[in-house]
């Protein structure tokens, strides 16, 4: 599969990532298209492939490529209607494999509404509480970014974090399997947690022979990469241990400042 095509109904979604973002210019790195590390295909399963990635990939400024992302459309919170991987671009627009156009849905009914669900694979993922209704002519915004579209959130879990006056997604899911054998929470102490993936990463990489705790794995697009820079650090500036600690911190559910509080994907 490569474009989704321009006659499917679409939705015109917008997300921020945490481990990327930076409040001041309220956009997201994209070291991992600099370093020509995001692959061609979509690694969540779905077929997308970009037809000319080396010139979806050129794009720099707001709209360049940070990542890719999932997007389901459910009714009902838990039935999945239909899902589509979409580019995601600096300013938070999640677009389709041309690099440009709005995200297209071919199993989704234009005049049917639908919960949107976004997730991605170092982020806990949320999903609205409102319904959207896609289309082939005008697409209706679904703005994650903002705090004015709800999303679903429970007694144990929230959908988003705040990050300056936007909305962020929870970074530092960690662990190569998650897609797999998803357990989708943020820990950084504890059984399973994300920070020991990341000390993991590091002291098992074939390249760090002495199994130094503050070696760095570079240019490399994984898991253990929360901050989402291209490279793999446990230890030292711009490590990926210290964000997941932050999204533990930063749960407006964790009122003790808990060190081992476990941030849960706020999907049903």
């Amino acid at each position: 599969m490569t474009d989704r095509g321009v006659n499917y109904p679409k939705l015109a979604v917008k997300v921020f990532l945490n481990g990327p973002y930076v409040s001041s210019t309220q956009l997201m790195n994209d070291n991992l298209r600099s370093l020509g590390l995001i692959p061609a295909t979509s690694p969540y399963g779905t077929g997308e492939t970009i037809a000319n990635p080396s010139a979806v990939f050129a794009v720099t400024g707001n709209n360049a490529i940070v990542d890719w992302v999932l997007v389901q459309l459910r009714t009902g919170n838990t039935n999945i209607v239909t899902s589509a991987s979409g580019l995601l671009q600096r300013d938070g627009d999640v677009v389709g494999t041309d690099g440009v156009t709005a995200l297209s849905f071919p199993g989704a009914g234009e005049n049917t509404s639908y919960q949107v669900a976004v997730l991605h694979r170092i982020h806990l993922g949320c999903l609205t509480t409102g319904y959207f209704q896609p289309s082939t002519s005008t697409p209706p915004l679904v703005d994650l970014t903002v705090s004015t579209t709800p999303t679903w959130q429970s007694l144990s879990a929230v959908g988003r974090r705040a990050n300056g006056s936007k909305m962020t997604l929870f970074s530092g899911d960690t662990g190569y399997f998650d897609f797999i054998l998803p357990d989708k929470k943020v820990a950084f102490q504890g059984p399973n947690n994300d920070n020991t993936w990341v000390l993991w990463r590091v002291l098992n990489d074939p390249n760090n022979v002495n199994s130094l705790v503050n070696y760095i794995v570079y240019n490399v697009y994984d898991y253990a990469d929360v901050n989402m820079d291209g490279n793999v650090i446990y230890q030292g500036p711009n490590n990926d241990s210290a964000p997941i600690l932050f999204s533990v911190l930063s749960s407006p559910l964790n009122t003790s400042q808990s060190q081992n509080f476990i941030v849960y994907q706020a999907i049903p």
